[in-house]
């Protein structure tokens, strides 16, 4: 992402991926998948176990989320350095 590949990459037979029902299951529902782990399921838990339903949706949901995408664009940058 953030160089240039040396070599281009080429065509990638992906007819297995294609062809497996857990995987197209995944594909067709990625966005409600990712909705519910990612906001939801962290929005409940602490929600139900001690009423912080606040913390959870802030905290738990959207800090994960801005911690782990700064974290993974940190690694690139480390490891292409």
């Amino acid at each position: 992402m953030l160089v240039k590949p040396r070599i281009k990459p080429g065509p990638v037979d992906i007819s297995d991926l294609r062809n497996n029902p857990v995987v197209q299951w995944q594909y067709r529902n990625y966005f409600v998948i990712a909705l519910t782990w990612g906001i939801i399921i962290p929005t409940v838990i602490p929600g139900w176990s001690w009423g912080d339903w606040r913390g959870g949706y802030f905290y738990a949901g959207f800090f994960r989320m801005v911690a782990v995408h700064h974290v993974s664009r940190s690694h690139h940058v480390i490891v292409f350095s």
